[in-house]
């Protein structure tokens, strides 16, 4: 058993004891792209699950499926086989309004695309959250997290 309550599964998956600590559960996850002859599979048998609070980081030649993986993740993409929830929310089979409510809680920093040269990392995320409103009880509820 890991320090945070994991346990490895069978796969070199690692599940962990308690579901509510998992920002990211996926499960057999399959993409592909094109349909009939010319359908072709990107992501292939993905299970393994993300705790809150982690850091990951996903690398690869081009080509591998990072973005696709990462796509799938923020509700940008559907699903086509498997399962996936975010923040303990199954992705799969909802509705297009609820995949908007979905990315509403979701944030990401792309490497160097839409970003301010002359405000730090942490600066650009805020001034995407203040955009939006409600960046002071974002803020509080994500440092509570």
């Amino acid at each position: 058993m890991e320090a945070n309550g994991a346990k490895p599964v069978s796969g070199g998956r690692v599940a962990i004891a308690d579901a509510s600590d998992l920002a990211v559960q996926i499960c057999h996850l399959n993409y592909y792209f094109g349909q009939g002859e010319l359908r072709k599979q990107a992501l292939f048998d993905i299970s393994l699950d993300f705790p809150r609070g982690q850091i990951a980081i996903i690398t690869g030649p081009s080509g591998s499926g990072k973005t696709t993986f990462l796509s799938l993740i923020g509700a940008l993409r559907t699903l086509h086989e498997g399962s996936l929830k975010v923040m303990g929310r199954e992705l799969v089979g909802m509705s297009n309004n609820q995949l908007v409510e979905v990315r509403r809680g979701i944030g990401f920093i792309f490497q160097a695309h839409n970003l301010f040269e002359s405000l730090t990392a942490s600066q650009n995320v805020e001034m995407a959250v203040e955009l939006m409103g409600g960046f002071g009880s974002k803020r509080a509820q994500a440092i509570a997290s």
